[in-house]
Formats: C-alpha cells, sequence, structure tokens
C-alpha cells in the first residue's frame, strides 16, 4: 500500500469517530423522561399500639415443702399430672438424729414410770372413795394426775413415732407423706428417689419438692420502656402474640402499671400486667415467652399514606401527586400514624397517585 492511499484510510477512521463522538453527545444531551415511581391511596386500619414483651405467668404457683427432713421415699406423680387439693404428691424417709432419738427415748421412759405411779395412786383412791374414806376432792385429784400422766406418755410416744416412722400414732395430719397444697397442674418435681430434704422452719428456707400453679387462671407479665410508660392507662385493649402458637392473637386488658421502674442493662423498665380470658382451644404453659400489643388509639377504614412520603415543612405537611402526567404538591392533614403509615384526615381522595419519596 502506497503513501497516499495510507494517508487516506487514516483521515477516514479520524473523521468517522470525530462523526460518532459528535452524535453521542447530541443523544446525552437530549433532556431525559423522568419515571416517577407512585402508589396509590388506600384505605387501611391504623392502630397506634405500644409492644410489651414478657411471658405467661400463672396466677396462683406455689412452691411445696417439707415440714420432716429425711430422704424422698416415693414419688406418687408426674410433671404435668392435674391433682386435687390434698392429694399426695410423695413421701420421705425420716432419718432419725440420734441425740433427738436418745433424748425423746428417756423422755419416754420417764413418762411411762409417772404412769405406773399416778396409775396405782389412782387404783388406791378408787378403793378408798369407794369406801367413802377420802373426799371427792382428793379422788379427782388422783384422777386429774393420772390423766396428765397418760397425755404426757402418748405425747413422747408420738415424738418417738414422728422421728423414727413420720408420723404419729394417734393423728394422721402428721405423717411423712407430702401433699398438694392446691388443686392445679405439677410443674416441675425437682427431686429424684432417694434425694436428701431439709425441713422447713427456724433458719432454715427449706428443700422445694415440687412446683405446683393453677393453669385455669393465667396472665401476661411484661415491661416496658420508661420512655412509653407515660403513654398508658389502665384499661387499654392489648393484643397479645404467643412465640410458641402460630398464629395466636389474644385479646386482653391492661390492668396494672407498676409505679415503680427497674433498671436493666442501662435501661429502665416498668412492669405492668395484662390479663385474658381462658382460652379453650389453645394450650397454654407457664413460661411461654409472648408480646403484648397495647393500643393507644386506633383508626378504622381511613385514608392512609405512608410517611415516607410526606414532605413536612414549616410545620405543615405536603405530598406530591401525580395528575395529567404533571406532578403537584398538595398540602394533608394528618391523623395517627402506626409508625409506618398515617391517616390522612383531609386532602387526598381514595386512588390519588403518591410520588415514592
Amino acid at each position: 500500500m502506497d503513501k497516499k492511499v495510507k494517508y487516506i484510510l487514516g483521515f477516514s477512521l479520524m473523521g468517522a469517530a470525530l462523526l460518532g463522538t459528535i452524535g453521542f453527545l447530541i443523544i446525552k444531551s437530549r433532556p431525559q423522561k423522568i419515571e416517577h415511581q407512585t402508589i396509590a391511596v388506600e384505605r387501611r386500619t391504623i392502630e397506634n399500639k405500644i409492644i410489651a414483651s414478657g411471658s405467661i405467668i400463672p396466677e396462683l404457683e406455689v412452691e411445696v415443702k417439707s415440714s420432716l427432713s429425711g430422704v424422698v421415699d416415693q414419688i406418687f406423680v408426674e410433671a404435668g399430672d392435674w391433682v386435687e387439693k390434698g392429694a399426695p404428691l410423695l413421701s420421705i424417709q425420716v432419718i432419725p438424729n440420734s441425740l433427738d432419738l436418745n433424748s425423746s427415748q428417756a423422755a419416754l421412759e420417764r413418762s411411762r414410770i409417772l404412769l405406773q405411779d399416778a396409775q396405782l395412786e389412782l387404783q388406791r383412791m378408787t378403793r378408798l372413795h369407794d369406801s367413802r374414806s377420802v373426799s371427792d376432792v382428793d379422788y379427782n385429784q388422783a384422777l386429774m394426775a393420772y390423766q396428765l400422766a397418760q397425755q404426757n406418755y402418748n405425747e413422747a410416744n408420738n415424738r418417738i413415732s414422728l422421728i423414727k416412722e413420720g408420723h404419729s400414732l394417734d393423728d394422721n395430719s402428721i405423717s411423712n407423706q407430702i401433699f398438694a397444697p392446691i388443686s392445679g397442674v405439677v410443674l416441675a418435681l425437682p427431686l429424684k428417689k432417694g434425694a436428701p430434704v431439709q425441713e422447713q422452719g427456724g433458719m432454715s428456707t427449706g428443700t422445694t419438692i415440687a412446683y405446683m400453679a393453677d393453669m385455669n387462671s393465667l396472665y401476661f407479665s411484661g415491661s416496658v420502656d420508661e420512655a412509653q410508660v407515660g403513654k398508658l392507662k389502665v384499661g387499654l385493649p392489648v393484643n397479645l402474640t404467643v412465640a410458641a402458637l402460630e398464629n395466636s392473637s389474644i385479646e386482653g386488658q391492661l390492668d396494672f402499671i407498676s409505679p415503680r421502674g427497674d433498671n436493666s442493662s442501662g435501661s429502665v423498665l416498668f412492669p405492668l400486667e395484662i390479663s385474658f380470658e381462658p382460652q379453650d382451644n389453645r394450650v397454654l404453659r407457664a413460661g411461654y415467652s409472648a408480646s403484648g400489643e397495647i393500643i393507644l388509639d386506633s383508626a378504622q377504614d381511613v385514608l392512609a399514606v405512608q410517611e415516607r412520603d410526606v414532605i413536612m415543612e414549616e410545620g405543615k405537611n405536603y405530598v406530591e401527586i401525580l395528575q395529567d402526567r404533571e406532578t403537584q404538591r398538595v398540602e394533608i392533614t394528618l391523623g395517627i400514624s402506626d409508625g409506618i403509615y398515617t391517616e390522612v384526615s383531609s386532602g387526598l381522595v381514595e386512588g390519588d397517585l403518591i410520588l415514592v419519596q
């Protein structure tokens, strides 16, 4: 290829590149058609609410303890059983204390000797009284002394029986069996057969041998932050959601707000209680975690827009709507909000297209 052809080819390529650049710049400089993302104004229910976290708690829950020390002998129930008040839960095998046993045996022997003497004296006074050799006063004194000696002997004998067997000889209410103090469900049995049991009394709190509760009467126990507690009042409606139950929504009512807050990890939380009716079709267990939506205010079937699309300027609220392919700003009046949607009291009609901000 000669020099002339090379020059011609080079200038052609440069001209084509120049024309392409000019065309690109012309296209780039043209005004672009703006596409607006819009959403229609619709009706919905808006609830202004506060969320409380907590759990399901029985109103009546008791720790069952023993008045005797020893070891667990027999267990008559299992966790989850429903029992009547007074039903036996378990029995205690009493392990006698050697000092108490020796002292009680000595007391029993003394009372036996005194009883024999009182019996002999009563027999003698009876013969004399029958022959009218002693007065009624002397006879009654001998009879009273015998009765007191008999009572002391019985008490000493019962004490020996309590130490050795765990129950008295003439009173079945004093027993080595532990009975249910309430009618309800056995929540837990912490002890196994053979486990030691410390009696309750004196300086000892005693060993807990069972937990029981009335599962027909439950309530929600939770808390809210100090920034929200001032908005609450007793009697507000609540929707409870139990984490362990799918699609669970239980209607309740706020019954109690604590006057004192608890400091937890740098935050002040105020305890509260929410009551609800028994659930026939749901099995609720003690300790279920739950959340309560406390409804402060609600608006049914109202026009609503998302808060993100509201423009606030100089104390007024606006939205931009698309009308006849053009946008225009409209002032609106707002009602209650749930944090995502807000009620529109005036300025819009259903179906208006709001520009997404």
